[in-house]
């Protein structure tokens, strides 16, 4: 599985962001484990859950320097250049709410918000002067993610 492989060569970089290896591995066991991806979207929807943070801690820094570093991990391992560019074009986005989504970009962007809900990082963002879990919820793409992310909120909130 070139998954793997892909992880490997993103280490490096995906420690330097907010949340290190452990977002990345988080948002793909999550992205894995809730989407039901079909066969030929496999290679995409992975690169795409490893790679989406590899530019850095900020958006602009994803934005800008997460498709240069993907094309560099991605061109090692012998992928062509429209699956090279599809990737970089959900990079370059992830963090924006397009109408009509790929499938590919609809699965990092709600396993990326679902991992927002995680012990792990919930309470950072839930200190967070103003922040607002009901339109990050309701931005998700997925009914299922969406239900699912209510029931984390209110355990993490202790009402259930």
């Amino acid at each position: 599985m070139r998954h793997k492989r892909i992880f490997r060569l993103a280490e490096s970089y995906l420690e330097n962001n907010d949340f290190g290896v452990a977002h990345t591995e988080r948002v793909f066991d999550i992205g894995r484990e809730n989407f039901n991806i079909p066969e030929e979207l496999e290679d995409l929807v992975f690169a795409c859950l490893i790679l989406h943070d590899v530019g850095g801690s900020s958006i602009e820094d994803q934005y800008e320097k997460g498709p240069i570093i993907a094309t560099s991990i991605l061109e090692v391992l012998g992928y062509d250049d429209v699956f090279i560019k599809e990737v970089c074009d959900i990079i370059r986005t992830h963090h924006d709410h397009p109408r009509n989504p790929s499938r590919a970009f609809e699965i990092l962007y709600d396993s990326d918000k679902l991992a927002m809900l995680s012990k792990e990082e919930f309470y950072v963002y839930d200190s967070r002067a103003g922040f607002d879990w009901d339109s990050i919820i309701a931005s998700m793409y997925n009914d299922s993610t969406r239900k699912k992310a209510e029931s984390l909120l209110k355990k993490r909130r202790g009402k259930i």
